[in-house]
């Protein structure tokens, strides 16, 4: 009973942990964007179409590769404009069912970014955990929230979603020990980037290292291209 209690404390110390360094690093970030847009010179911004980008708030988070994805978003892949093709479509399908919800583009985008973005910082913080122990997953996810280029994670950018599917990929054949969930996150990470592809390598590195326990649902690793098979057949 006490064993289990205490790893129960344990868990609830970690969500708790978990929520503060999200919510903590998000409004940093979102503080640090607002002054920057005051005190900054403004710069040209992209457009695409009638997608132009947002104003007051959401300015920050929406520009550059942002109006893209906004733009697929609601547009989707048009024949004449071949450059969307360079952005891959789980992110922008992910923004176009919040907009069907009523949100804009760019509100929806940052929505999913933040949810992405704990999902990262949950799972990375197990990953270590498992590894080294609570002390280094807790320096750990405070240096990654908290890392200068960590302020991408707010944006209509894909980088939280590529990042949660990844460390989700290798949480879930590391610390769950399932390979076949662990697959199915890398196809979708597949199908955000295709960096998404090199996680055959660290999944298969798992796989070999316990291969006796894990037998045949190794062959579940091959459902990790999926993904980007799956673009590349719709292009």
């Amino acid at each position: 009973m006490v064993v289990q209690w205490s790893r129960e404390r344990i868990d609830e110390n970690a969500w708790f942990f978990l929520l503060v360094v999200f919510a903590t690093s998000r409004l940093f970030f979102f503080d640090v964007g607002l002054a920057a847009t005051a005190l900054l010179p403004p710069m040209p911004l992209e457009k695409r179409g009638d997608m132009a980008n947002p104003v007051g708030f959401l300015e920050p988070w929406a520009t550059w590769d942002g109006v893209w994805y906004s733009f697929i978003a609601t547009e989707g892949y048009p024949l004449e404009n071949p450059d969307t093709t360079a952005f891959f479509p789980l992110f922008p399908l992910l923004v176009r069912g919040g907009t069907l919800l009523g949100a804009s583009p760019a509100l929806s985008g940052i929505l999913v970014s933040l949810i992405a973005c704990f999902f990262a910082l949950f799972f990375l913080y197990q990953i270590a955990n498992e590894l080294w122990g609570q002390e280094t997953a807790r320096a750990t996810t405070l240096c990654f929230a908290f890392f200068p280029t960590a302020f991408y994670l707010n944006a209509v950018y894909s980088e939280a979603l590529f990042i949660a599917l990844s460390t989700g990929s290798f949480w879930a054949a590391r610390v769950q020990r399932n390979l076949l969930l662990a697959a199915s996150l890398g196809a979708l990470a597949a199908a955000t980037r295709n960096l998404g592809l090199l996680l055959l390598i660290p999944l298969a590195s798992e796989w070999l290292r316990s291969r006796r326990e894990f037998g045949w649902r190794g062959l579940w690793l091959g459902l990790v291209p999926t993904g980007l098979l799956a673009y590349m057949s719709f292009l």
